[in-house]
């Protein structure tokens, strides 16, 4: 159970947010404490026990980095072309599986590949295992150990992390699993850092890069000129998906309880302390509950704030689903984001991504007011914000609405929204093509 007194709460006011806003995220959470996960105890004989399995595993490490080093190069001279490509998934989070799916599905049937999957170890974020990812992926599963140890045609990376970990020979493909938001870490936009696409030579780590924007592509190879053969503007299968579901807008909206009449506001928000959930959360679900007879609201918060170390001490996604009622739904990380930005009427979102995403929708999209030193100038995300309205605070939620539906400036959002997905229909196409040309096939 959250400590509603505790040093979640304490946190929070030490974070510079209002006194007010602290009591409102005190007595919310003091009501709906009941419905809140409980807080692991660190209890000194669980620490020694960790720290001793942390020293085996070291141990254990060493040896393994040994293996590796002398097979690789016999690894690298022995393969030969096989007719059967041999393709690995890996990721280490179920956030990023979503992103997976959607290439895994174009080639998954496909007689010539032997699709597989492996949760790498550089990170875990998920308490979902790497079996069970491998069953909702819809591939064979590898251990990571194994994985290593053998050669594959191609391996699929939804995030940065993990490409060198393998032979440096196989070829690598990053798919895109965020937009050009700008949103900062450390005051760095890390999605085309150096740092994360470059390897210690100042080489590209990847064969391939899927990116949606042309503009995003040619800001990302001016910053770093090592790019430019190596990003593939291909459009985006997420945004496709969409676009398809909208023709059945109304027969979605059926399914999921929302009345044709319904107005439904779409709430998203990302992680960290300057996040919708984590500055106005609390009160802004406190307005909703009284403007359930004129909207319906739907809440959707990053996988981070359900599990995970992050989610422990901040658990924004077990706090949401304790206000669970008629007219406010939650989403939680296995269910389909993509579903409900389609079902919703407009949308208010932070500096995540998928703000950036659901413009792809060219539906109202209202933006909390934030820190202009949180994204990166020029991208889209703040060009975005720039353009559109803001929520300036909870209290103003229900005139704001009002506003974007009476006078919303759609031409803006749909100049910026145009830039963000260069080819709308053709990800598919384009993206098998890609992979044809990797693996020297001819298409299917």
């Amino acid at each position: 159970m959250i400590d509603a007194t505790g040093p979640f709460v304490d946190r929070m006011m030490l974070r510079g947010r209002s006194r007010r806003h602290s009591n409102v995220l005190k007595r919310s959470l003091m009501t709906h404490a009941g419905s809140s996960p409980p807080t692991e105890t660190q209890s000194p004989r669980r620490n020694a026990r960790r720290r001793l399995r942390r020293f085996f595993r070291t141990l254990l490490v060493f040896p393994y980095r040994l293996v590796l080093l002398c097979w690789w190069p016999i690894l690298g001279l022995t393969h030969r072309p096989q007719t059967k490509k041999h393709i690995l998934f890996c990721f280490a989070s179920e956030m990023m599986l979503p992103h997976a799916r959607h290439v895994a599905d174009l080639i998954r049937d496909d007689p010539r590949f032997d699709v597989c999957f492996a949760a790498h170890s550089v990170v875990r974020q998920s308490d979902t295992t790497g079996k069970e990812l491998a069953d909702k992926l819809g591939a064979r599963h590898v251990t990571y150990t194994l994985a290593r140890l053998r050669w594959w045609d191609l391996i699929f990376y939804p995030e940065h992390i993990g490409a060198d970990q393998f032979h440096p020979g196989i070829d690598k493909v990053h798919i895109q699993h965020g937009y050009d938001s700008g949103k900062l870490f450390g005051g760095k936009d890390l999605r085309y850092d150096p740092r994360k696409v470059l390897d210690k030579n100042g080489q590209p780590k990847h064969t391939r890069i899927f990116e949606s924007s042309l503009v995003t592509r040619d800001k990302a190879v001016a910053q770093c000129p090592a790019l430019k053969d190596r990003i593939a503007v291909v459009g985006d299968l997420g945004a496709d998906w969409m676009q398809t579901r909208q023709h059945n807008r109304n027969k979605l909206r059926q399914e999921h309880g929302f009345a044709k009449t319904d107005i439904v506001v779409f709430v998203m928000s990302t992680w960290r302390s300057e996040s919708l959930m984590e500055t106005i959360g609390a009160e802004l679900v406190e307005q909703t509950n009284t403007l359930l007879d004129q909207y319906r609201f739907v809440f959707s918060t990053h996988p981070n704030h359900w599990q995970g170390e992050y989610a422990k001490t901040n658990s924004w996604g077990q706090f949401l689903a304790g206000q669970s009622k008629p007219g406010f739904t939650v989403i939680r990380p296995d269910d389909e984001w993509e579903t409900f930005a389609v079902i919703a009427d407009m949308a208010i979102a932070d500096h995540s991504s998928v703000g950036v995403k659901f413009a792809l929708l060219e539906k109202p999209l209202i933006f909390i007011k934030r820190r202009p030193d949180l994204t990166e100038p020029g991208t889209f995300g703040t060009r975005l914000y720039e353009a559109l309205p803001h929520l300036d605070t909870p209290s103003m939620l229900d005139q704001t609405i009002r506003q974007a539906l009476e006078n919303y400036p759609i031409d803006a959002l749909r100049r910026i929204s145009q830039e963000i997905n260069a080819y709308p229909g053709e990800a598919t196409s384009r993206i098998k093509a890609e992979i044809h040309q990797i693996l020297d096939i001819p298409p299917s």
